[in-house]
């Protein structure tokens, strides 16, 4: 999944569910309609965009990643190439180990 903060009008990524929330935890307001209340929404959109990037920045620049590793079986058959008349029927079957070790922070994208 990727960190996607979404854009300042909150329609997209992280803000739009941050607006979201907002909206369903603070509406309704009494007395408040119509612009008045499209001038709070806004401001609540840029707050959702502010705490999403926020977010999504710091994670981006601390988040460090240790230790990771991963198997996949492999398997593979063919032939050796022909020399002189010559053939060879190859079958490899195993499992290799991908490891990756302490990626400074910041290493994510």
């Amino acid at each position: 999944m990727p960190l996607n903060p979404g854009n300042a009008s909150a329609t997209s990524g992280m803000s739009k569910l941050i607006f979201e929330n907002i909206k369903d935890q603070m509406e309704p307001i009494d007395g408040v309609e119509g612009d008045a209340l499209e001038k709070i929404r806004a401001s609540w959109r840029k707050l959702a965009y502010a705490v999403s990037k926020g977010v999504v920045d710091h994670l981006r620049d601390e988040m460090e990643l240790r230790d990771l590793s991963r198997v996949s079986a492999v398997q593979t058959t063919g032939n050796t190439s022909l020399v002189d008349g010559h053939q060879h029927a190859v079958n490899i079957e195993g499992d290799i180990t991908y490891e990756e070790r302490d990626y400074p922070p910041g290493h994510i994208t």
